[in-house]
Order: structure tokens, then C-alpha cells, then sequence
């Protein structure tokens, strides 16, 4: 689930488009964009982690999107930019919750939920 900011000349699609091929490589043109949640989410950071992050940051706030994947197991490429992550594997949207650190289960149990219908298609 790449995630990153929105740049000041992008729209949120755009941020999430440029920010999936930042960091797992794949590329624009191999997604189809099917919905996007109409609010903003939010999560914060737990005490432990402001105070080792320093400075202002107290937590985030996301927009999702949800996407159909059309490429192959091959366009994933986590080497093609700076690598953000080591590993990365298929999961069914349900269980995702279960698998991410607890501070942001909340936010990802809403995505799971929302984007529900989209796992039957």
C-alpha cells in the first residue's frame, strides 16, 4: 500500500500514481483507478514515535484509491527507484488490516470496508 504526500502542482490521483511507481515500481498505465474515498483519513502517530520522528509530525492524513492491477507479477519492481520496501506479496483486501501495526489498523479496516465491492469484480 504505497503512500506518500501530495506535491503543491498535483491532484491527490496523480500523488498516488506517481507515488505507486516511486515505490513499488509500477508504472501508471498498468493500473485502472475504480474509486476513491470522498473524505480525507487520519491516523496518528503514538507517543514512542513523535517523540523518536522529532519535530511537528503528529500523525497523517490519507486519501485512497482503489486500483485493478493490469500487469503481471514481473512489473512489480521495488529496485527501480530508491527501495522503500524489501518484500511485497498479494493479500486479500479483508485481511489486510490484520497484517499492518496496530496505530493504523483503524484506517485500513475503513479502506477494507469501502473498498469492498471492488474484490468481487
Amino acid at each position: 500500500m504505497p503512500q506518500g504526500g501530495v506535491d503543491s502542482d498535483e491532484s491527490a490521483r496523480d500523488a498516488a500514481l506517481r507515488e505507486m511507481d516511486e515505490e513499488i515500481g509500477v508504472a501508471a498505465k498498468l493500473v485502472e483507478v475504480l474509486d476513491e474515498t470522498e473524505d480525507w483519513l487520519y491516523y496518528d502517530f503514538p507517543s514512542e514515535l513523535k517523540r523518536r520522528m522529532g519535530g511537528p509530525y503528529l500523525g497523517q492524513r490519507q486519501k485512497w484509491f482503489a486500483l485493478r492491477f493490469k500487469g503481471s507479477d514481473n512489473d512489480v519492481r521495488l529496485d527501480k527507484h530508491t527501495p522503500e520496501f524489501d518484500a511485497w506479496r498479494w493479500a486479500p483486501l479483508e485481511t489486510v488490516p490484520r497484517l499492518i501495526v496496530p496505530f493504523k489498523r483503524p484506517v485500513y479496516e475503513v479502506i477494507a470496508t469501502r473498498f469492498a465491492q471492488w474484490t468481487k469484480v
